[in-house]
């Protein structure tokens, strides 16, 4: 998959083209067979859970088009060694290199043989893209499900270490939302501007801040101190998303009663 990783074909006609013009014919090789690659690899999204099994180009799309018009006019002979196993052989006119639009047109048709290439080999579905590198790589499973898309070796636990960093910090503040509203429920329920309240904000964050420096723990057996490791202030039980689900806690807690 050299080919892949260099997004080029360089035959020595073409390659003994002058350097500026190659260079801008190579550039735009890569360019449109990365286009017409993340076309077929976007087909398989659905949001942002991918399903490889689940590629299909669309017909009325660049890449569709692309491979159709290359099969017209370039179609592929079929051949048989005498062990057998039929194939399919492209031919193809020698690459003109007389000028830059002879160039860009042979980069463009070498863009849309490499692509028909791709979609006729089994790499068409273990192609990933890794969405913090934007670099391909081959996945081993095809079949699975991938609910946050594709990460290469490289990030896969950059992702994860970020992810359960993530959960943590959510699970921290659910633990706090109901040791506040536990603590507070009543006076909360009863008083919908609670929240502008300075003594009892200042009430409320020192309570949590206690708990905090009491080695509280959450799940996974997670203190709370090792996420809030400078505690919390007022500000934070200001803070809108915070008192809004404060609040909430209580009202489901007081209406049940």
């Amino acid at each position: 998959a050299a080919w892949l990783r260099l997004g080029v074909s360089t035959p020595d006609d073409f390659q003994a083209a002058a350097p500026g013009m190659y260079e801008h014919a190579g550039d735009l090789l890569r360019q449109m067979l990365r286009g017409y690659m993340n076309e077929w690899l976007d087909s398989g999204f659905k949001a942002d859970v991918e399903t490889p099994s689940s590629r299909s180009l669309p017909i009325d799309g660049t890449a569709y088009r692309v491979v159709r018009k290359f099969l017209r006019e370039n179609p592929p002979t079929l051949n048989m060694p005498t062990n057998g196993g039929v194939f399919g052989i492209f031919t193809m006119s020698s690459y003109p290199t007389s000028g830059i639009d002879d160039i860009c047109a042979t980069a463009t048709r070498e863009a849309a043989r490499l692509f028909t290439e791709f979609m006729d080999s089994e790499l068409r579905w273990s192609l990933a893209l890794c969405r913090k590198c934007d670099r391909y790589y081959i996945r081993k499973k095809v079949n699975s499900i991938y609910k946050r898309g594709a990460f290469c070796r490289d990030h896969q636990s950059t992702d994860g270490a970020q992810r359960r960093t993530k959960e943590k910090r959510e699970s921290a503040k659910d633990s706090l939302y109901q040791m506040a509203a536990n603590q507070f429920g009543r006076r909360i329920v009863n008083d919908s501007t609670w929240h502008t309240d300075k003594t009892l904000k200042i009430e409320i964050a020192g309570f949590l801040k206690k708990k905090i420096d009491s080695g509280q723990k959450i799940l996974d057996n997670v203190p709370l101190h090792s996420i809030y490791r400078r505690g919390l202030t007022e500000k934070w039980v200001s803070n809108a998303k915070n008192y809004i689900a404060i609040q909430r806690i209580a009202e489901e807690m007081y209406a049940k009663r």
